[in-house]
C-alpha cells in the first residue's frame, strides 16, 4: 500500500496527562498501519518532568523559560500563548488534528485550548480529547475555567469546539480513563484515513465544523464515539454524525441528526464492525452542573472545618531565628 494514500493524523500531547496518553502511540508513529491514518505525535509541557527519555527529541517541545505550572493555570499562560504559533510551525498540522490535555492542571489546559484555538481560526479540523477532575477543589475549579475557555474560543472563533471529555473522579480508575481516551483517538485514525470509500476529506470537515451543515451555531460539542447502532439510536437530537461500516449491506443507524456522513474502509480492520462518531451539545450543561455542584461540596466542607489554633500565640516570645525557648 502506497502511504500517498493513506491520510494523516497529529497528535498533539500537552502537559503531564497529554503527553502520557499520546505517548500510547509512539511505536506507531510515522507508520501507515491497515486502515489508519499515519500518526504524527508530539508532545509540548512546560517540564521535561513528564517526558519520557525514550521519546524522540524531534517530536517534543518544552518551553525552557518555564518549569512546570503546579496547576496554577495563569501562572504561564501569557509565556505559553507567545508559544503557541512556534509550537505549530514546529510541528505541523496534519489532515485531521487531535489535541490532548488534561482541564485540571496547570499546563495542558492552557497549552491544549490554546493549541486548539489557533488551529481552528486556520479553518483545520480539530478535536480535543479532554479529561476533568473533581478530585480537590483546585481540579474541579480548573475543570470548569478550562471547559469555559474552550467555550469562549468557540466564541471567539467562530468555529465549533468539539471535545471528547472523560473525568478522573473517585471510583473510577485512571487506566479506563486512558484506555477511553486511547479508543477514541484510534476510531478517529480509522476516520481521517483516506481509506474509506465514499467519504473524502471535505465530508470529515463537515462533520466536525457542524456549523457549516446545520441549524447550530459555533459552540462547545462533545463527541462519543459507538461501536453499535442501538447506543446511537437513544441518542435525543444527535446534531452531526460520521459512520464506518465494514459491510456495506450492514443495517444503518434509525435516527436522524442534522448532518450524516458515512464511509466503508477498504482495508480489512481487525475486529471491526461499525462505528459511529455522534456530536451532541446536551451533555454540555450537564457536566458544567455536576462540577459546578462539586466545588460547592468541596467549599462547604472546607467551611466546616472546625478551627484550629496555631501553637504559637502572642505569649511567646520567638527569636530571629525561629526559636522559642
Amino acid at each position: 500500500m502506497s502511504q500517498n494514500l493513506q491520510g494523516s493524523i497529529r497528535l498533539y500531547g500537552c502537559g503531564g496527562l497529554g503527553v502520557n496518553i499520546v505517548s500510547y502511540f509512539e511505536p506507531c508513529a510515522g507508520q501507515a498501519l491497515e486502515g489508519h491514518a499515519v500518526a504524527h505525535p508530539c508532545y509540548v509541557d512546560t517540564s521535561r518532568s513528564n517526558i519520557d527519555p525514550g521519546l524522540s527529541d524531534e517530536r517534543i517541545f518544552i518551553m525552557d523559560a518555564m518549569d512546570g505550572s503546579g496547576k496554577v493555570r495563569r501562572e504561564n499562560h501569557e509565556e505559553i500563548s507567545k508559544n503557541i504559533r512556534t509550537i505549530i510551525q514546529t510541528h505541523q498540522p496534519q489532515d485531521f488534528n487531535v489535541v490532548v490535555f488534561s482541564a485540571s492542571g496547570g499546563s495542558g489546559s492552557v497549552i491544549g485550548p490554546l493549541i486548539m484555538s489557533e488551529l481552528l481560526t486556520r479553518g483545520l479540523p480539530v478535536v480535543g480529547i479532554v479529561v476533568g477532575s473533581d478530585e480537590s477543589t483546585i481540579t474541579a475549579n480548573n475543570t470548569i475555567g478550562t471547559l469555559k475557555s474552550l467555550e469562549a474560543i468557540a466564541q471567539k472563533t467562530g468555529q465549533p469546539v468539539v471535545i471528547s471529555y472523560e473525568q478522573n473522579q473517585h471510583g473510577v480508575k485512571r487506566s479506563d480513563v486512558d484506555a477511553a481516551c486511547h479508543h477514541v483517538i484510534g476510531a478517529l485514525s480509522l476516520l481521517s484515513s483516506r481509506r474509506n470509500r465514499e467519504m473524502d476529506t471535505k465530508d470529515i470537515a463537515n462533520w466536525v465544523q457542524f456549523h457549516r451543515t446545520t441549524s447550530v451555531k459555533p459552540r462547545m460539542a462533545l463527541l462519543d464515539v459507538y461501536r453499535n447502532n442501538k447506543d446511537v439510536e437513544n441518542i435525543v437530537a444527535p446534531i452531526s454524525i460520521a459512520s464506518l461500516y465494514a459491510d456495506p449491506d450492514a443495517p444503518t443507524i434509525q435516527v436522524t441528526p442534522e448532518y450524516h456522513c458515512a464511509g466503508y474502509p477498504r482495508d480489512n480492520v481487525a475486529g471491526f464492525e461499525v462505528m459511529h462518531y455522534v456530536i451532541t451539545i446536551d451533555a454540555v450543561a450537564n457536566i458544567g452542573r455536576t462540577i459546578q455542584q462539586r466545588i460547592v461540596e468541596l467549599d462547604q466542607q472546607r467551611n466546616s472545618r472546625v478551627r484550629v489554633d496555631p501553637l504559637v500565640n502572642d505569649h511567646d516570645v520567638v527569636g530571629d531565628d525561629g526559636m522559642v525557648f
